[in-house]
Order: structure tokens, then C-alpha cells, then sequence
């Protein structure tokens, strides 16, 4: 019923409004919207017209410059006319504007205001001078058969109706009040007359507690309905300030302009004590409903919107159960915003790498966007290779003080001390790497670079640092930096000379190790064996085909048959790249890391060539003048330095290292002769060239290692660092890039991590002896050696070597060796072969070589008298035979003969020669075995008839009966038939 009667109210209201007629109507012209000086023609109300004219004079009437009011000249005129019988014209002027210079056609004008009755009147402006600058004009008409309504306000301040304000009605049928001065809590009505009526308007109360009456705020310069219901409250101003108080008959509303207080919005946090501060205070964007604000949040702390308007106050808090957390993902989104209760927090739980965050706020919508977020931590795996103006935006990277990038990586450029990059991570950290030089200056004070690892950010430890930088890129890595190392940081840590360049930065995810297989490849010859390095488990085995976690240490071992050695040893991963080993025995173990691939261990057996000079591992200072040796750099591989090169560097020769022993063969050109001492310094001189020597050229070049006569200290050397040096040209003797020998006045880069090794040829045990040409057979000629020395030797020369046995009283060799075969040093031999001198050379062999039964004996050191094979004297059941010839044969049959009467022992001068030494039963009291087919030899004249096994002296079997004359073999016997 209530809304049933406020419709009806507020409908007859609307009705009287619109249908009244007012008796009086004004143009303003600040409110008609002409440019600045446009010249004016007509302006039109409802009911009149104003029409200008510039007359006779230069100067049309124009809109004046302050926007308030038309300015007119002397000699314009501007005529009113109504289609209404005008009765008054009031000219509103300018302050201390003049009116005494305007005339009218028609009686009365006085002080701007004519009086009379008319449809139009002309008004000229007289005069060439004075302010003459309209700001409004009233029209009042003759009355009509409606009433004009009046409208008036009336309030505290006019003691209500007793000194009511009169509303000015304007051209658009509004009413105004402007400029009122009100203060804080001023009350007040609107009252219309009209007819002899009088209304009373008010609002609808909004505040019972206090007389109902009708807030303002700072909405309420948008209509406010007016009602005319008995209890219609008082609108009640809220602040002091000047006002313009409006009302529209034909909407029954009202409004009040003026310096409303508008919403500010602040953030509040921790970061500013929760309190109003203007810094924090949000910005309006243009005419939009959005506000944005640029500042720091940092992780951890909370926060919330707080909004005031006068004694108005709102908190825009987030919709969520308790804290909301702000997380990446939530970055750039629209986040719904209540005011109910204040809302909850904010939480900001991101750490941002720039200054400040974007806050985008709509109160209208109800949404915050947070928004300019970078990431000071790092996702792994991080790489960066661009220059200090890309670090801002990458996520966990920051910088200090870096100087204008380098024009190609490694960009970054660190030009004074303490300039400093800083990564930032998260999680656990892999393999670190980077690129780093030093720019090129003048001097020799390098700036010292280092890079360090920390966990907080505040302690730091250094992984490495550099105070001879190359002026060349150099790539460094790092491998575990520790699980909870969070920070990385390259910082210039003193400026002397030259800038330090980064650049290509990569850091690699952690990930946990996981297992591969490793496969071991069989080899003849030889086993490898490989186990977990783990001595507190006793070594567990690993097998071909197990799987290995990365990461563990491995212990791979090789055996090799004999006669075998071990060449070489690789463990490769997955692509086929040598995986690093570390020997722990010489030649036996070897350890590696399992790197995070699959592995394959390979190994080469090869056979040891006993015959290959012996060049083995022997110390500087053991050298003397009389050896042969060779110089070996080691840099990763064996180099050896020639002694033929003249003034050009000397090429690096590879070379062949096994425990410590050169296996490959060593040319006369990388052999050399020594002079000097630790103390004084050493000379080298090609092998057997005393009138040449190693030298470095100068002070100046690189490819200063040279062999010829230069003295002046040049071609003294010392070692220092492990390291060739010398003194006179300060330079380091160093294989550069596996090509050739160089020096270097450090060595820092080109020739770094190598080392010096000098091998000695090790001359062989020889055996010498001689075969005479009085022992001979006529063809060959014979000599017995025994005691050659201990171990094996080997058989040199066109001769053949054999063990001797006596077999039904002949001469069988049970064993013959010949050149290139190994004999046991230990026994005695006969040998046959041309006359001359022979030299048998002591061999590494150690082949096992088993004599079988041998007959004959060694006559020692000489002066020896024969023995039996027990040791004995004589015990009576051998023969003792010596090599000799039997000067009763013709031209002399060389063999084995009683050295004394009836085969007793007898003594040997000559020393390392043999015996034969055979038992009674074997030799049946036979004399002598010849070298020339004949048995056993004794003296026997018979018959020409003979029977058993019958030869000639030439070897040739016959017929036993009737033999001719001569000398014959008869089951072993030396038969003479006659």
C-alpha cells in the first residue's frame, strides 16, 4: 500500500512539473557551449530569442574568454523577442562590469534592467570603451492563465520558511540555487508555490536514529527523488562546503553539486603497518572504474584494499576460507575482490624479482589483478647467454654494476670490483658450466674473477678463482655443488687489469642417479674383472650386464696370460666418449665414476715382445753422460721431442708407455745423450752429437725450441713444476695441442697439466763366445757352452744349439734350437755352425723351456774336473767324454772323446764349456762318438764276413758278408776288415 501511494505521489508531482508554466526564464551563456571567441548570432530559450549584431563596429560580439559571458562593443546591438508579451529584462553583467553604456528603443531602461511591455526590444551598446560583458539574461512575460511556479530553498541556516531562498528557473525549465554555503550538518527542504499553494519536498530517510534524515553522500550528485509525504525527512548535508542545490519539475528529483568527497583507495599490508599511506594510494585509469598502483609486496607478507570516502570507509579483502595464498599461476588473473566482513587476506606467496608488483583494483567489478611479475628464483635446467639488459626478465637472474655488453658471447661484461651476477634456484642443483675470459690490456696484473656457491644468500663459499685469466674463451664446470646450494655468483672481486667477460651460463637440473648397464667385452688372453670400489663390503662384483647406479665408484682390474700385457684400457659411455679413469695400481686397476649412461669396458692384450729394446722409466738425476734416453711429455698421451729439428718447433712424437717401459720402437731421432746436474742444470745433446743441443731461442716466441749451437744459458734446463725451464728466457718447455713442442712463460693454459718423464735404454746381458774352426767335420764346426747366467737367452746367429744323449752308443740330440729361440741360461750345450765369434743376448722371456734328458754337463767357472750328474767324483759308472778331435781318423773325425785313459774323470780349463757325462751300460767302453754318421768308435779287426747292422765310414748300410777292405760300423763298433 505504501509503494502503491509513493507511485501516486510522485506522478502527480511529475505532472504539476511538467505542466507549469513559469512567468520568468533565463539564458545562461556559460551553459551554451561556444568555443572561445566564436562570434555570436542567436540564442534561443523556450519562450524568447536572443539575436546579436556587430552593427557598425569592427567587432561582433564574441563568447568571452573566461567562459562566463558575452562580450559587446560599441556599435553592436542585439534585439530580445518573444512570441509572449515581455514585461522585464534583466541583463546579468560581468563584476565591475559597467550597464550605463547600453540603450533600448523602448522606455524604461535603467542599471541593465528594462522595464515595459513588448515583444521585442533592441538594445545598443554606445560608447567605445568599458567592460560590457553579458553573463545573463532574464526574461519575465506578462501572466498567463497558469500560474509561474516558484521554487525556493529553505533551511536551518534560513530559519526554514521565514527567509526562504528563491530558485533561479533556467532556459531547460530546471531551478538552481548556486553557490549556497552550507555547513556540516545543515538540514533542508525544497518549497514549490504555485496557484496560492505552498509544498513542502523532502527525501526518503535513510537513518531512523537520528530523526530520519536524509543522508547525502557523495552519490547524491546523481538525482534524488523528491517526495511530498508527510513524514518526508530533511535532506541533511554530511560535510561544509559550497553547493549548487538543483531541482527538475518534470523528474521530481533533485540534485547537489559541489565538492563531494570522492572513494580514495589505499593498499595495506605489513610493508606499511597496516596504515594509510600516501605512497600506497591507488590512481584512477582515465574515466574507467579502475584504479592500478605500483609497488613492492615481498613473499610472506599479507594485504588488503582499504577504501575511504569522508566518513565512509570500505576493506576489499579476498574470497576464500583464511589466507589466500597468491601463487604464479595466479599471476595476470582477475581475483574476485568482497567487501563482506573486509574479506580475507591476501598472501603474497611469490618472491618477485623486479621492484615492484602492478596492481589493477576495480571497485565496480569487485576483481584485483596483480600483474609486472618475474620470478627471482630459477626453474631448472636455467641457461642464459644474452647481455645485462635481458637479466631483468629472466627468472632468478639479477646483476649489479655490469658495464655495456660485449658485441658476441660471452657477453656480460664486469668492469669494476664488485660487479656481480647472481642465480638463484630452488631445488638441488646439477652440472654448473659457464664461458669466461679476460679482455686484452697492457700489463701483467690480471683482475682476480671468482664464482661461488651459497645456501642462504648471505654465506658464501668460492668453487674457483681466477687470477690469470686467458684472453681466450675457456669453458669451466662444475660438478656436485651440493644438494643444498641455492646460489650462484660471479663477482669481479679486484680490478687491475682487464675486464672479465661471462656468458653462456647452464645449470643443469639435479637428478638422482639412476642405473645403467655395463657390459664387459671379453678378450683373449686376459680377464677384467670389475667390482663396486667399496673395501667396507669387500669389493662386491659386478658382472657383464648388471646395472650400475650413476654416480658409484667402480674398480676395474686386468689379468693377462703370460707372455701377454695389457695395451690399453677404455671405459666408454653411450655415445661412444672415453669416460675418465683413474689408475689406482700401475698397469693392474683403474677407477671411474659411472657417469649417467651405459658403459662398456673394453681392453687390449697384446704379446710382449721380448726382443724390443728395453727403454725404461728412470729419474732425471739418475741419468749420467754415458746414456741413451728419451724425453716424454705426457698430456693425456705420450709424446716424445725429436733431436733433428733445426730452429722450427719439434714435431710431438707419440709413444707407447706400459709400466713405465716404452713398448713401441725408438727411432734415432728422438734419442739423446745428457750433460750436467740438478744444480748447475742440464744440457741435452742428440745421441751422439756433442756439438748440438736443445735450446729456446729468446724471450719473445713461443716456437722458441730449437737444436743447434746457442749457448748464453738458453741451452741450460732445470725442472721446475715438473716442467722443462729455463732460466735465461723464463719459458716452460710444453707440448701444444698434441702437435709440437713449444715454450710458454707459464704454464697456466697452453701446455697446462702435463708432465716430464725420461726413459733410459737398459743395455742386455750378453753372452759371448767363440766356435773354432779346428773343431770341424770338414762342413760344420762345434762348440760346447754351458752357465750362460740366469734366466733365458736367446739364440743368435746361423748356429744350432742342441742337449746331447748316447743311445745304444750313438750320438741322438734330443732338443735343437736355432736363431730366435729361447734356451734356459742354466744349461749345456752343443753347437754347431761356422767359425767365428757369437753373442747370445739375455731375453725378458720367460718362456719355460724343459731340456729333457741332456748328457752333457758345465765345466763352471774352469779348472773344473768332471763329475758324475749326481755330483759325484767318480762313482765308476760313467764315461767322461770332451769335445775334441780323434787325431787317429783321417783328416781327423771331430766328436766326443775320452778325456783321460778309460773314460776317468779329468779336469777342464776353459770355463762355461761342456762335458759329456754317460753311463757305463750307454756307452759300452766305446771310446769316442763322431760327428760324421759313425757310431761309437773302438778298434776291431775281423773277418770279411760280419753279421748284425753293418755301415760304411760314409753311413751307408750293407751286406755284411763278404766285405772288401776297409773301416765299417758294425753294431756300433768300428770294424776294420782286411
Amino acid at each position: 500500500m505504501k509503494q502503491n501511494l509513493r507511485f501516486i505521489l510522485l506522478t502527480l508531482l511529475c505532472t504539476v512539473f511538467s505542466s507549469a508554466w513559469g512567468d520568468t526564464e533565463t539564458i545562461d551563456f556559460s551553459e551554451q557551449g561556444y568555443s572561445n571567441q566564436q562570434a555570436i548570432t542567436t540564442v534561443n530559450s523556450t519562450n524568447f530569442s536572443v539575436t546579436f549584431d556587430k552593427g557598425t563596429n569592427s567587432n561582433a560580439p564574441k563568447y568571452f574568454t573566461n567562459g562566463t559571458a558575452i562580450r559587446v562593443y560599441g556599435g553592436n546591438f542585439f534585439t530580445v523577442t518573444s512570441g509572449n508579451t515581455i514585461t522585464k529584462i534583466k541583463l546579468t553583467f560581468g563584476e565591475s562590469d559597467g550597464s550605463n553604456a547600453i540603450t533600448t528603443d523602448v522606455v524604461t531602461y535603467e542599471n541593465g534592467t528594462w522595464t515595459g511591455s513588448a515583444n521585442s526590444v533592441k538594445f545598443t551598446v554606445d560608447g567605445t570603451t568599458g567592460n560590457r560583458r553579458i553573463q545573463a539574461i532574464t526574461v519575465t512575460f506578462e501572466g498567463q492563465s497558469q500560474h509561474a511556479d516558484k521554487y525556493y530553498v529553505a533551511g536551518t541556516w534560513t530559519n526554514w520558511a521565514t527567509n526562504k531562498i528563491e530558485m533561479t528557473k533556467k532556459s531547460d525549465g530546471t531551478y538552481t540555487l548556486a553557490n549556497q554555503q552550507l555547513v556540516e550538518g545543515a538540514q533542508f527542504k525544497i518549497i514549490k508555490v504555485a496557484d496560492e499553494s505552498t509544498v513542502w519536498y523532502g527525501g526518503e530517510g535513510n537513518d531512523p536514529n537520528n530523526n530520519n534524515p536524509y543522508w547525502l553522500t557523495a552519490d547524491n550528485h546523481t538525482d534524488i527523488s523528491l517526495f511530498t509525504n508527510a513524514d518526508a525527512p530533511n535532506f541533511y548535508m554530511p560535510i561544509e562546503g559550497t553547493w549548487t542545490i538543483t531541482v527538475n519539475p518534470t523528474n521530481a528529483t533533485l540534485t547537489v553539486d559541489g565538492d563531494w568527497p570522492v572513494w580514495e583507495y589505499y593498499l595495506k599490508g605489513d610493508f606499511n603497518n597496516w596504515g594509510i599511506v600516501d605512497s600506497y594510494k591507488f590512481s584512477q585509469v582515465g574515466e574507467t572504474s579502475k584504479f592500478t598502483l605500483n609497488k613492492p609486496i615481498q613473499l610472506g607478507e599479507k594485504f588488503k584494499i582499504y577504501g575511504i570516502r569522508g566518513s565512509e570507509e570500505k576493506w576489499y579483502g579476498a574470497v576464500s576460507n583464511g589466507d589466500f595464498y597468491v601463487e604464479e599461476s595466479l599471476v595476470g588473473e582477475e581475483l574476485s575482490l568482497t567487501t563482506e566482513n573486509g574479506g580475507e587476506h591476501f598472501l603474497m606467496n611469490l618472491s618477485n624479482k623486479k621492484d615492484y608488483w602492478e596492481l589493477e583494483f576495480d571497485p565496480v567489478n569487485m576483481t584485483l589483478v596483480l600483474g609486472n611479475y618475474v620470478s627471482d628464483v630459477a626453474e631448472l635446467p636455467f641457461e642464459y647467454d644474452g647481455g645485462r639488459n635481458g637479466i631483468p626478465n629472466t627468472p632468478g637472474l639479477t646483476s649489479s654494476g655490469l658495464d655495456t655488453d660485449y658485441s658476441s658471447s660471452p657477453k656480460l661484461k664486469f668492469t669494476a670490483a664488485s660487479n656481480a651476477v647472481t642465480l638463484h634456484f630452488d631445488e638441488r642443483p646439477g652440472t654448473l658450466s659457464f664461458d669466461i675470459k679476460r679482455n686484452p690490456t697492457s700489463g701483467t696484473t690480471i683482475s682476480v674473477f671468482e664464482v661461488q656457491a651459497s645456501e642462504n644468500g648471505e654465506d658464501w663459499t668460492a668453487l674457483e678463482t681466477y687470477d690469470n685469466l686467458s684472453t681466450s674463451v675457456q669453458s669451466e664446470t662444475f660438478d656436485n655443488l651440493g644438494e643444498n646450494v641455492r646460489y650462484i655468483k660471479w663477482v669481479l672481486k679486484e680490478k687491475n687489469n682487464g675486464n672479465v667477460a661471462l656468458g653462456n651460463i647452464k645449470l643443469e637440473k639435479y637428478v638422482a642417479p639412476q642405473p645403467h648397464t655395463l657390459t664387459i667385452n671379453p678378450v683373449e688372453n686376459g680377464e677384467v674383472f670389475v667390482f663396486y670400489n667399496d673395501p667396507d663390503n669387500n669389493y662386491p662384483a659386478i658382472e657383464d650386464g648388471d646395472e650400475v647406479l650413476e654416480d658409484s665408484e667402480v674398480l676395474v682390474s686386468v689379468s693377462v696370460d703370460e707372455g701377454y700385457y695389457l695395451k690399453s684400457i677404455t671405459v666408454t659411455d653411450a655415445d661412444g666418449q672415453n669416460v675418465t679413469l683413474t689408475e689406482e695400481e700401475a698397469g693392474i686397476s683403474w677407477t671411474f665414476i659411472m657417469p649417467k649412461s651405459d658403459v662398456t669396458v673394453s681392453c687390449t692384450v697384446e704379446e710382449i715382445n721380448y726382443d724390443q729394446e728395453e727403454w725404461v722409466l728412470t729419474p732425471l738425476a739418475d741419468l749420467t753422460e754415458d746414456d741413451i734416453f728419451v724425453i716424454v711429455g705426457n698430456n693425456g698421451d705420450n709424446y716424445a721431442m725429436p733431436n733433428d729439428k733445426g730452429t722450427t718447433p719439434p714435431d710431438a712424437v707419440l709413444v707407447g708407455v706400459v709400466q713405465n717401459k716404452i713398448i713401441t720402437p725408438v727411432a734415432d731421432r728422438i734419442k739423446w745423450n745428457i750433460s750436467g746436474n740438478a744444480t748447475d742444470g742440464y744440457i741435452f745433446y742428440p745421441n751422439g752429437d756433442a756439438e748440438n743441443w736443445l735450446y729456446l731461442k729468446d724471450k719473445e716466441t713461443n716456437k722458441g725450441v730449437c737444436v743447434g749451437t746457442k749457448e748464453d744459458g738458453n741451452n741450460v734446463f732445470t725442472i721446475v713444476d715438473g716442467y722443462l725451464y729455463n732460466d735465461a728466457t723464463e719459458r716452460y718447455v710444453g707440448i701444444f695441442n698434441s702437435a709440437d713442442w713449444r715454450c710458454y712463460t707459464s704454464t697456466g693454459t697452453n701446455i697446462a697439466g702435463q708432465t716430464f718423464a725420461f726413459y733410459k735404454y737398459v743395455k742386455p746381458e750378453i753372452f759371448e763366445f767363440s766356435i773354432s774352426n779346428r773343431a770341424t767335420d770338414g762342413t760344420d764346426c762345434y762348440a760346447t757352452i754351458s752357465a750362460l747366467g740366469e734366466g733365458n737367452w736367446k739364440v743368435k746367429g746361423d748356429v744350432v744349439v742342441s742337449t746331447v744323449v748316447v743311445e745304444n752308443k750313438v750320438l741322438t740330440y734330443p732338443k735343437q734350437f736355432v736363431e730366435g729361440d729361447v734356451i734356459p741360461g742354466d744349461g749345456a750345450y752343443l753347437v754347431k755352425g761356422a767359425a767365428g765369434d757369437y753373442a747370445f743376448e739375455k731375453t725378458k722371456n720367460p718362456k719355460e723351456v724343459d731340456l729333457g734328458t741332456n748328457m752333457l754337463l758345465s765345466t763352471g767357472e774352469g779348472n773344473f774336473t768332471t763329475v758324475a750328474p749326481t755330483g759325484e767324483a767318480n762313482n765308476g759308472n760313467y764315461y767322461f767324454y770332451k769335445l775334441s778331435l780323434n787325431k787317429k781318423s783321417t783328416p781327423g773325425s771331430v766328436g766326443f772323446y775320452w778325456g783321460a785313459s778309460e773314460g776317468a774323470p779329468f779336469t777342464y780349463g776353459k770355463p762355461k764349456q761342456a762335458y759329456l757325462a754317460v753311463p757305463k751300460e750307454n756307452a759300452q767302453n766305446v771310446q769316442g762318438f763322431s760327428f760324421d754318421g759313425t757310431t761309437g768308435i773302438t778298434e776291431v779287426e775281423t773277418s770279411s764276413d760280419v753279421t748284425g747292422e753293418v755301415y760304411t765310414i760314409s753311413g751307408v748300410r750293407v751286406n755284411g758278408s763278404n766285405l772288401s777292405k776297409g773301416v765299417y760300423i758294425v753294431n756300433g763298433k768300428k770294424v776294420i776288415i782286411k
